[in-house]
């Protein structure tokens, strides 16, 4: 209904337009379509459910739709719905964007209808005027049509295209022979001319139950300045006879005045009007009463059954309350037990939560600490920010080159043990769990090594002097100078160059003499041995089909106890002695997958080792 162009064709087609049509129109809140399709609807239907515009826009946005629709001649401010509300109210309860503005416009508006029809009722009515005054002749216009029998009424009539609204006697009596003065149930107000000039019906009814007045011969208020129906029956019963009251003013012609035997004919048919008028209404009276009365004893039924329903309403009312009321009760009290018990998780969780916090920065601080506290090499394998992925061949060769051969350390009747610092990298970043403390106070994640058995209970020293060595072959790498870390001279001689690798090579052996000594005091890392099947079983998937050199640095002492053996059995002959060392002396082997990978081979007799350093000048 926004589209002007859709209007315009939409009026061209011949389409009817009606009060519906508006109101969908001034739903757009658009003046122009509104004022397109006022001027295309005819006069009839404009009265025709006129309030159905203004409901429609009330309490939208569209306040100057509002004011246009409130000067309209078809707006009535005295309008009420079926359940009696007037504008203000409907105003109010739509509660639009401007309702407040609404209201206030339409209750002036109120207002000044309250006051104007209050001006005219104190005036003097079309019946007190009829009274003790004649008729007035008027000019006609020669293209109206007149008529000496018919009665005027104080109604008008639909009007002609000449502006004039006649009615003859015969319509008169077809109209139902009610009285032209009032309605019979007071509901219509009163319509007259104004200069010659007619307005709109209120409704249907009033139509068809009108003629045209008079011209000039009675004073007549317009339909909205009317008074109510009540005071209307009160004047009509107070002040006309029922001549007066039946009789219409008529329309004289430019002639003489009509004969007395018309007169006395138009006082018969009036008399004659009035008592049919009075049967009507006393026989309308009498129906009202007895339907007042079927009316009165139903409604005392239905109180009567009214009363008995709010009755078992009111008891069904107590027990819902109160079933309500324990309800209510109960889910308060479990509410009040789950705040309880959810309140007393959410402590718990918040104490576990910050006690994991805390045990989770006790647990990477302890973790830095031990990488730091490792020997450089050990430290870059098994930190988990380091690039050492374990993945590639250089990695391979890194762990050969820094971590094997594997030493053992310790043999008894539980098998060869190794120390926990070499066999760490071999078995992955997960290694780090075998140089954790055996108490894991901090609750480490022990998956891998948790149930190992390990030994570091009463070393002895022949063990400790294996852990010596094993550390010395772990820290080998530690204090390594590079040629920019030592200050050069613009022009060295050779002595000068002999100096700097001597202090070179003096810095590195400190540096692997303190490292060496802070691993063997166990201040940070506790030194454990664990069993060489357990490393073997859980090496890193890329050295398991690369082959585990095992050297044995228990071989002396082996040697050594299967000689006094050997001697306290008198044995003397080489074979004996020598098949008694090749089954119980092993010197090194080699593993391939955890498994043996080659038969016992004895390697050079050697008692210890001596680290031998070569300077060689430059």
């Amino acid at each position: 209904i926004n589209d002007r162009n859709g209007v315009r064709e939409f009026l061209d087609a011949r389409v009817p337009v009606d009060n519906v049509v508006i109101a969908l129109a001034a739903k757009t809140g658009d003046q122009y379509l509104v004022n397109m399709l006022l001027a295309e609807m005819t006069e009839k239907k404009a009265y025709s459910k006129s309030e159905k515009p203004m409901m429609a826009v009330l309490g939208t946005s569209h306040f100057d739709m509002v004011k246009l629709l409130t000067e309209l001649d078809q707006f009535k401010p005295d309008w009420r719905d079926r359940k009696g509300r007037s504008w203000p109210e409907l105003a109010e309860e739509k509660q639009g964007p401007n309702w407040k503005a609404e209201k206030e416009l339409l209750q002036r508006l109120h207002e000044d209808w309250a006051k104007a029809q209050g001006i005219r009722r104190r005036s003097s009515s079309p019946v007190t005027k009829r009274e003790g005054s004649k008729p007035r002749r008027v000019p006609q216009d020669a293209s109206d049509e007149e008529s000496d029998n018919d009665e005027a009424a104080t109604v008008m009539a639909p009007k002609r295209k000449n502006g004039r609204r006649l009615m003859s006697r015969k319509d008169m009596r077809a109209a139902g022979g009610k009285p032209f003065s009032d309605s019979e149930d007071g509901e219509e107000p009163e319509r007259t001319i104004v200069n010659g000039e007619m307005g709109p019906p209120d409704s249907p009814r009033a139509k068809h139950n009108t003629v045209r007045q008079r011209s000039k011969s009675q004073s007549m208020q317009p339909a909205e300045e009317t008074s109510s129906p009540r005071t209307r029956r009160r004047s009509s019963t107070s002040l006309r006879r029922p001549s007066d009251s039946v009789m219409p003013a008529l329309d004289e012609k430019e002639e003489e005045k009509p004969t007395e035997e018309v007169e006395a004919e138009k006082q018969k048919a009036a008399e004659a009007q009035f008592a049919i008028h009075e049967a009507q209404r006393l026989e309308a009276k009498r129906r009202d009463e007895e339907a007042a009365e079927n009316e009165a004893k139903k409604a005392e039924e239905e109180a009567k059954a009214a009363e008995e329903r709010r009755e078992a309403e009111a008891a069904r009312l107590r027990e819902a309350e109160e079933e309500q009321k324990r309800l209510e009760e109960e889910r308060e009290r479990r509410e009040a037990e789950d705040a309880k018990r959810a309140e007393e998780a959410r402590k718990a969780e918040e104490a576990f939560r910050e006690k994991q916090a805390k045990m989770e920065n006790a647990r990477r601080n302890h973790i830095t600490d031990l990488l730091t506290a490792l020997p450089k090499t050990l430290s870059y394998a098994l930190d988990q920010q380091s690039s050492f992925s374990y993945r590639n061949d250089d990695d391979v060769a890194y762990l050969q080159e820094h971590f094997m051969p594997l030493l053992v350390v310790r043999e008894d009747s539980d098998g060869p043990w190794v120390l926990n610092l070499q066999a760490a990298p071999l078995l992955g970043k997960r290694g780090l769990e075998v140089l954790l403390p055996q108490t894991n106070e901090l609750e480490f994640d022990l998956t891998l090594s948790g149930d190992w058995p390990k030994f570091n209970d009463g070393f002895s020293a022949r063990d400790r002097a294996n852990i010596s060595r094993v550390v010395s072959f772990l820290t080998r790498s530690e204090g390594e100078v590079f040629d920019e870390d030592v200050e050069m001279a613009d022009s060295e001689d050779d002595h000068s160059i002999f100096h700097r690798e001597l202090q070179r090579i003096a810095g590195r052996l400190n540096v692997q003499k303190a490292r060496k000594a802070r691993l063997l005091s166990e201040e940070l890392i506790p030194l454990r041995l664990v069993k060489l099947s357990d490393v073997l079983a859980n090496l890193h998937p890329v050295l398991r089909d690369t082959s585990t050199e095992v050297e044995y640095l228990t071989f002396p002492a082996k040697a050594r106890q299967v000689a006094l053996q050997l001697d306290k059995q008198a044995a003397e002959g080489f074979v004996e002695r020598w098949q008694a060392f090749s089954t119980n002396v092993v010197a090194s082997e080699t593993y391939a997958g955890g498994r043996l990978a080659q038969g016992i081979a004895e390697e050079e007799h050697r008692l210890g080792r001596t680290e031998v350093v070569f300077v060689h000048e430059k």
